[in-house]
């Protein structure tokens, strides 16, 4: 065999393996978004929950929560589509699981808030973006230690009203807190997300 032969035969399977990397790359990424899209399929689902499967159900959602950004970032297969339908799952599952012990009077309007906050800033958030035509900037958003404590604690909160117990108005103290400061820091990183990318927008070509 020539050499310009074996070169092209090498050429040849780089590219092959190429190929079969971002086909993998690409199938790995529904992974996550399968994750995420069963996470609304429980928040859906928990409403018409018996209360014996309502542990159950959160506990699930707990687990894609962990489970879909783990695996997004362990292989690679993090994409706009789940960065997007992350939040919107997170938010879908809390405002169902909140407003269905609202309804039942089992939480009064105070703790719905304390609960909520981060989410009802954030939900503002994404609708005021959308309405500028800059939802690109809800996907570039990233969880931080404040938003993710938060969210452990909405979990938490849900789990013992699930278990028919009253958390007491420290804990609910104590969410509301730090999701009031998780609600400040997404606000602050997005107007510096902003600013920085409006500069590199803004910065002439040499």
């Amino acid at each position: 065999m020539s050499p310009a032969s074996a070169r092209s035969r090498s050429e040849r399977r780089a590219r092959e393996r190429c190929r079969i990397r971002a086909t993998a790359v690409r199938v790995g990424a529904a992974h996550p978004e399968l994750l995420t899209s069963l996470r609304i399929v429980l928040a859906i689902a928990f409403p018409f929950a018996p209360a014996q499967l309502r542990i159950p159900v959160i506990g699930a959602a707990l687990v894609t929560e962990y489970l879909d950004g783990a695996l997004a970032r362990r292989f690679a297969w993090e994409s706009r589509l789940g960065r997007i339908l992350d939040p919107i799952a997170d938010k879908l599952f809390c405002a169902m699981v909140a407003g269905t012990y609202l309804v039942e009077a089992t939480i009064s309007w105070p703790e719905l808030v304390a609960v909520g906050v981060r989410d009802a800033v954030v939900a503002l958030g994404a609708v005021v973006l959308v309405l500028l035509g800059r939802w690109q900037g809800f996907g570039r958003m990233q969880p931080r230690l404040p938003g993710k404590l938060t969210t452990v604690l909405q979990y938490a909160v849900f789990s013992v009203l699930a278990l028919g117990r009253e958390p007491g108005s420290i804990f609910f103290a104590v969410t509301a807190l730090v999701g009031t400061l998780a609600a400040i820091q997404y606000v602050v990183l997005y107007v510096r997300g902003h600013h920085a990318h409006h500069a590199i927008r803004m910065t002439p070509d040499r």
